[in-house]
Order: C-alpha cells, then structure tokens, then sequence
C-alpha cells in the first residue's frame, strides 16, 4: 500500500519537487523543536525573573515591614519553581526560601512540610540540615509541641553532629528536657551573668 502511495506521488511530482518537500519538512520540524525548547527556557527564566523581581518588593522600603501580598504571591512561586524544574539547582533553594517565608507568614505547619520537602527531594543540600532545625524550633516555638521538637532536635543531633546548629539543639534539648519556660531560662541566664 505505501509503496503504491509513493509511485502515485512520484508519478504527480518530480523526484526533485518530492525531495524539496522532504528538506522542507525536516527543516520544518527541526525549527519547531528548537522553538519547543526555547519557549521551555524562557518560561522558566521568566519565572525566575518574576522571583527575583518579587523578592526585592518583599519588604517595604519605608517601613521595612514584610508586604504579605507579595510575600503569598512569592512563596506560590517558590513552591511552582520547585514542582516545575525539580532538577535545577535553584529548586532546593526555593523551598528553602518558602519555608523561611511560610514561617515568617506565620503558617508554621506549611514551613515544617515546604522544609520537610526540601530534605527528603535534596537529602544532599547544604540547607537539608537547617531545614530539619527548623522543623524543631518550629515545633517548639511556635507550634508549643515539645515531644515533636523533641524528636526533631534528636534526628538533626544524631545525623549531623558536626554542624554548627549542634549546640543550639542540644541547648533547646536541655531546655525541654528540664520542663523550663522561656522566662525561667532568661532568669537562669541573668543569674549565671550577675555571678560572673
């Protein structure tokens, strides 16, 4: 049957007209390729731009108060950067960043997930270890939920004991641990200061 099609189409158009459009469709569909790909990059660079651009409206320039418009506005871009191009390098440090603004937004459960994210997708980023502190501190701070600050302190601790937040986990350990409110821990410090 095809070749029945290509004798009929060789019979209506010279073998010359018949490679010309051949040529032309490749060429044709090579340019749409290159198109596709373009585009892909550009929405992604624009997307970045639009972050960028966000980024430096965050915070107003007389008050230095965080726009919350804005900042909502940002961390959806954060968060559809990183679910868009999960393998470019910019992905772990927008999560990142949206975990840092969710909490500054005062979502705390959104911070401790968008951070969670952030350390199972890149186990290996340099911002896996801050990310699982802050998961605890959140807990403790914010969300008042000992037993989870607890066990967050205790993973970070047994998983990078070498990290310079090590001491601040065991100090939010021993504080827990000890059952001392915030004032309690500020009278403690005031003593040991008046002694020295």
């Amino acid at each position: 049957m095809l070749t029945k099609i290509k004798k009929s189409l060789i019979t209506i158009f010279p073998k010359t007209i018949m490679l010309s459009i051949i040529t032309y469709t490749k060429v044709l569909i090579l340019v749409l390729l290159v198109t596709l790909v373009f585009s892909c990059k550009s929405s992604q660079k624009k997307l970045a731009e639009e972050i960028l651009s966000d980024e430096s409206k965050l915070f107003n320039d007389l008050s230095k108060s965080l726009e919350k418009d804005v900042a909502n506005n940002l961390l959806k871009k954060y968060v559809l950067y990183a679910d868009t191009y999960k393998d470019d390098t910019l992905s772990p440090v927008y999560l990142y960043k949206a975990g840092d603004l969710a909490n500054g937004l005062r979502h705390p459960e959104e911070a401790i997930a968008l951070y969670e994210r952030l350390r199972v997708s890149y186990p290996d980023n340099k911002k896996a270890p801050t990310s699982l502190f802050m998961q605890g501190f959140i807990y403790e701070t914010v969300l008042q939920n000992k037993d989870k600050a607890k066990q967050k302190y205790q993973e970070f601790i047994q998983k990078y004991p070498s990290n310079k937040l090590v001491a601040d986990a065991n100090a939010s350990l021993d504080q827990l641990n000890a059952n001392l409110s915030d004032e309690d821990l500020i009278k403690m410090f005031e003593e040991k200061n008046k002694n020295k």
